[in-house]
């Protein structure tokens, strides 16, 4: 019966939930709740986390440790995750107290992955937040990327992360202020007061308060300190006893730091009044000291410095013997586990000695039958047995689904009754047959032209064994609730379908049939083709899971594109086909990236430059990371491409590439490249992308020169928004070509080479003017951009036109349309 304290409306999980929320204000009336659930075969595990969580609550860490880890693997087989994540919590906060800070770290993180499974923004920036804790002293800046990230999280979950936002603001500040940025510590530490204030999070209001008035003591403002604490005490009546406690004890600091020794003592009268920690006394005490001999009162100063050292000889004595005791608790808890999985494997041998007992009080039932019907169960089950044992091998063999089934039923069709049997490959919405057996040519006939056109994925006989992994065995077709006629009329009476796995995101069904004969599926029929289903279906799951095995293999993990290994293997199938070419690519900007915004911004910036690469690249172009910033693309084309348009689509892609990550938010991403032939260009693969190597250093090595050599230059001309010329104008921040004709968009270096064009219309500009104006061009990748350009402006007007001056560079021609009349 539930605890009276319930209400009889709430549902079980509801009346759990209740109580975990109750575990810090009414831990008894928790306790009550889950004790109530606690031997429930469904909702055990949820009471057994609520009570691991009241035991945290009254200091019993080992206990709460216990229970929240035994909790979470009840939960995690159950696949609740929103519970399996509080288990987790609660067990990293009993380990960290008791001063298990490397079990703390793996547990919450373990909850932090479940956070993220879930979806749950708010959960995942409360884990956030005790991760980055538990490193606040060992390693500040580890501390800081935590409460960054939880920052970036609760700032998304809008305001019911509030709470914890200002938590983490007024952390992330103290954490830049000791760090020696004091005045960016400031600015976060009065964003956490002001928004903790909004969001009536008096206590974090209270402590963000504390620490500014230390910030302010330290700079030497002790009056705005005081006023601030003063304002805090006046104005926030409502402020729990933690929160004013700690108001009182700043001010305490900060009279005495302003040498107004009586008011600090006379401020820890009115401090006195609450129940100080013993590390609270014990900092208090050195101040009460010295303000006492500051005022000449040398009698009362000595007096506390005696109390002073039999207070820190207690206080030492106290901390050994919570030492030892937290020891004591790890090893009961120790203790307690081991007796608990011993307790688990004594029963686990229980139970088989009783199964093993049980099938020898079957087959002793067994041995009391006839020698007849025994002989004749042995030799059949001899048969079975080494049909399944041929099965069994079979599966062993590197052969596709349909081939492995269809080896698989020739060897079963011996025992089992059947006119035809078909494999169904389902993807999606859709579903394909191929024959695999049939005893002749009209059952060959029904399966290959009748069935594809009836069956469907929705229909019984494949949907049950599609969705299950249990054999379905129908006799009696035509009196089935749900039948097709045209199956009735063509004489089907029973059918068998045997689940056989799922690989490479198809579903394989194994249907058998009978045709015209109203006999029942038989123990062995069931038994043969179930498993021989079951071994179909291993065999193409493991198949699947060597494939899956292989991709992981040949797949860079942070961005998904094809690594080193990949690249060296499709080089050399490229190689035995036709004429490739190779393009090696350095995604510049990334170490400054990664010096100035971390490693995560970094990681960032490489996901959207190689998942724009890979999206944008044509069929017959590979995508791959070779490791750090570089990439490589293989361009098969057959030798039909000449060098000029195979070098104009890699430009295509990595301006895409570099599109995309400027817009992400890194204005100083770029890429230099080189592209080589094989085997025009080199003898050996190696050679060819040793060639494609130096070329993009070369261009690297250019592009810095460039770079330079126009940071020495000043430009006369200041930069207009709109270039016009004849019918046609360039919007120079969107980059858009306008004409009558219509508008086109253009990239960031097909703008700069029409607006250097435009400066000086109607003349000849050199092409080393025009590299410099693309900034990363060499080579022939200026005609490859100036061929675009000629097709883009001709698309918006016919009143100019690029021409090129051979041996010297390009002109933009133009000229105004006539007037009628």
């Amino acid at each position: 019966m539930l605890p009276s304290a319930v209400p009889g409306t709430l549902s079980p999980p509801e009346q759990l939930d209740l109580a975990w929320n109750l575990q810090g204000s009414d831990p008894a009336r928790a306790r009550a709740i889950a004790q109530a659930w606690e031997a429930h075969p469904e909702f055990g595990f949820h009471a057994q986390a609520v009570l691991g969580a009241v035991a945290f609550e009254e200091r019993e860490s080992a206990q709460a440790q216990a229970l929240s880890l035994e909790a979470a693997e009840g939960l995690r087989a159950a696949d609740d995750l929103k519970w399996l994540a509080r288990s987790l919590m609660m067990a990293a906060l009993a380990s960290d107290v008791l001063g298990q800070r490397d079990q703390a770290l793996a547990q919450h993180h373990a909850a932090l992955e479940v956070a993220r499974t879930m979806g749950d923004l708010l959960l995942q920036g409360s884990i956030l937040m005790n991760i980055g804790v538990l490193w606040f002293i060992t390693d500040p800046r580890k501390a800081e990327d935590y409460f960054c990230t939880a920052i970036e999280v609760l700032e998304e979950v809008g305001p019911r992360g509030q709470g914890n936002l200002s938590r983490a603001y007024l952390n992330l500040g103290i954490l830049r202020y000791q760090a020696g940025e004091q005045d960016e510590g400031t600015t976060w530490m009065e964003r956490g007061r002001d928004l903790a204030s909004a969001t009536k999070q008096f206590s974090t209001w209270a402590s963000a308060v504390c620490h500014l008035a230390q910030v302010h003591t330290e700079r030497g403002d002790v009056a705005t300190a005081r006023r601030d604490l003063e304002s805090a005490l006046n104005e926030m009546p409502q402020l729990g006893g933690r929160a004013r406690q700690n108001l009182l004890y700043s001010r305490v600091i900060v009279e005495h730091h302003a040498g107004e020794y009586q008011a600090a003592l006379e401020a820890y009268e009115e401090l006195r009044t609450f129940a100080l920690s013993e590390l609270e006394q014990q900092a208090v005490f050195p101040i009460r000291v010295d303000s006492h001999a500051k005022l000449g009162q040398f009698e009362q100063a000595y007096a506390l410095s005696q109390e002073l050292v039999a207070f820190n000889e207690q206080l030492y004595k106290k901390e050994r013997e919570t030492e030892l005791l937290k020891l004591e608790e790890r090893h009961q808890a120790e203790t307690a586990r081991r007796e608990a999985e011993l307790q688990r494997l004594e029963a686990e041998a229980a139970r088989r000695d009783a199964e093993l007992k049980h099938l020898e009080n079957v087959e002793l039932q067994r041995a009391l039958e006839s020698n007849a019907t025994l002989i004749q169960s042995l030799r059949e089950s001899q048969l079975v047995s080494e049909t399944l044992l041929g099965v069994s091998q079979l599966m062993q063999l590197d052969l596709d689904p349909p081939d492995l089934a269809r080896h698989a039923v020739a060897l079963v069709m011996g025992l089992v009754d059947a006119d035809w049997c078909t494999l169904a490959r389902i993807h999606s919405d859709e579903v394909a047959f191929e024959t695999v057996w049939a005893r002749d040519e009209q059952s060959d006939t029904f399966v290959r032209l009748q069935l594809p056109g009836v069956l469907s994925v929705r229909d019984p006989l494949l949907h049950r064994s599609a969705r299950q992994d249990e054999p379905t065995f129908v006799s009696g077709y035509p009196q089935e609730r749900v039948t097709h006629p045209a199956l009735v009329a063509a004489g089907l009476q029973g059918f068998a379908s045997l689940p056989a796995g799922t690989a490479n995101n198809f579903t394989y069904v194994l249907l058998l049939g009978r045709m015209n004969q109203d006999v029942r599926w038989s123990e062995r029929d069931r038994r043969v083709l179930g498993a021989t289903g079951r071994a179909l279906r291993v065999a193409v799951e493991e198949q699947e899971r060597s494939r899956r095995t292989r991709e992981a293999a040949l797949t860079d993990i942070l961005t998904g594109l094809g690594n080193r290994r990949a690249f060296e293997a499709q080089v050399r199938e490229a190689a035995a086909r036709a004429t490739f070419s190779v393009a090696m690519l350095d995604l510049d900007g990334l170490k400054r990236v990664n010096d100035t915004r971390g490693h995560a911004a970094g990681d960032m910036l490489l996901q959207v430059f190689a998942s724009t690469l890979r999206a944008s690249a044509a069929e017959h172009m590979g995508v791959f990371r070779l490791g750090g910033d570089e990439i490589a693309l293989l361009v098969e084309h057959g030798g039909h491409a000449s060098p000029e348009l195979v070098q104009a689509d890699v430009l295509e892609v990595l301006d895409a590439g570099v599109a995309a990550a400027r817009a992400a938010g890194f204005p100083e991403a770029g890429c230099s490249f080189g592209v080589a032939r094989w085997p025009d260009e080199a003898a050996t693969v190696a050679d060819v992308i040793a060639l494609a190597d130096t070329r993009l250093y070369a261009d690297k090595e250019a592009r810095k020169a460039r770079r330079i050599g126009q940071l020495s230059r000043q430009d006369p001309a200041p930069r207009r928004e709109v270039v016009s010329f004849g019918t046609a104008a360039l919007d120079l921040q969107a980059r858009e070509l306008r004409g009558p004709l219509g508008r086109v968009k253009l990239n960031v270096r097909e703008s700069e080479i029409l607006q250097a064009l435009a400066a000086r219309s109607q003349q000849v500009v050199p092409r080393a003017q025009l590299m410099g104006a693309g900034g990363t061009d060499s080579g022939g990748t200026l005609d490859a951009y100036v061929s675009t350009l000629r097709r883009k402006l001709a698309s918006v007007t016919e009143q100019a036109g690029i021409r090129t001056v051979r041996g010297q560079g390009f002109s933009l021609h133009w000229y105004l349309p006539r007037s009628e009349g």
